[in-house]
């Protein structure tokens, strides 16, 4: 399984880290963490922006 880092997602996303800690918090990114460090699963990541994409797709 990769994982990716919320400022990775953040940089991604042009969104603030602590954006992605509350996706994280509200469900909607699946995350792991390791000690102090919170990892997302790759795989949360790309379905999180698919759905975003679809979304704005019907929105237009």
């Amino acid at each position: 399984m990769e994982y990716v880092t919320p400022e990775e997602v953040a940089e991604t996303l042009k969104v603030g880290r602590p954006t992605v800690y509350q996706w994280v918090r509200q469900g909607k990114l699946d995350a792991a963490k390791f000690g102090r460090n919170v990892r997302i699963t790759r795989d949360s990541y790309e379905q999180f922006v698919r759905e975003g994409h679809e979304k704005g797709k019907a929105a237009a």
